[in-house]
């Protein structure tokens, strides 16, 4: 599997980076062009093993049970049935689908917000200061104002969290208790298909990891 050889080209590389400089005072690259120069090493011996050892086009929609694959318990009913449609620009825009309940889509739009804020507190304030530069003291009440955000909205989140997260630990373990679990689903590729989906006189253990 290609994948199996990009990791270590890249986490070598990280690796390298890391202690490259304790040995060669003078080593050109800093953490983050090292961290750079080894992601796009993974990437590209990733890239060039598949292509070399491409046989024939993968399906991935079989191995994802997507499209005609689907499996009946893998389908999520719409939450808005009965409701008017997602207006385009919800789609395009903040990813809305039919499966975002009002709470969903005020979260999403709630975090979409925070970060176009600070992307466009962050054009005005460089186009500021490329005209008139800035004072300590103003930058120090920029900085202020991150600090009196988090103060706020950090027990908030905190609260916030908490719940959901129990409330989710609870359905889980409720699903737990009904769904029917096939022991072969491992996560392992025999043969162009999943490990689950082989005939049911072939051992779990039979194929040698996952192979695609």
């Amino acid at each position: 599997m290609p994948r199996f050889w990009g990791a270590p080209y890249g986490s070598g590389l990280a690796v390298l980076g890391l202690i490259a400089p304790y040995f060669w005072r003078s080593f050109p690259l800093n953490g983050q062009e090292m961290l750079g120069v080894a992601m796009g090493a993974g990437c590209l011996t990733y890239a060039a093993l598949s292509l070399a050892t491409c046989r024939e086009p993968f399906n991935m929609a079989r191995l994802l049970h997507r499209g005609a694959y689907v499996r009946a318990e893998d389908v999520v009913k719409s939450r808005r049935l009965g409701r008017a449609p997602i207006a385009y620009w919800k789609r395009i825009l903040l990813g809305f689908d039919e499966h975002f309940t009002r709470g969903d889509q005020l979260i999403s739009a709630g975090f979409f917000g925070w970060s176009m804020f600070f992307f466009a507190a962050f054009v005005v304030i460089t186009l500021l200061n490329l005209v008139h530069p800035w004072p300590d003291r103003l930058w120090w009440d920029w900085g202020l104002v991150g600090i009196y955000l988090a103060l706020i909205l950090t027990p908030l989140t905190t609260i916030w969290f908490t719940w959901g997260a129990l409330r989710d630990l609870r359905r889980f373990f409720t699903t737990l208790r009904v769904r029917r679990v096939d022991e072969r689903d491992d996560g392992r590729v025999i043969n162009h298909r999943n490990a689950d989906e082989a005939p049911a006189d072939v051992p779990a253990s039979c194929g040698s990891g996952p192979r695609i």
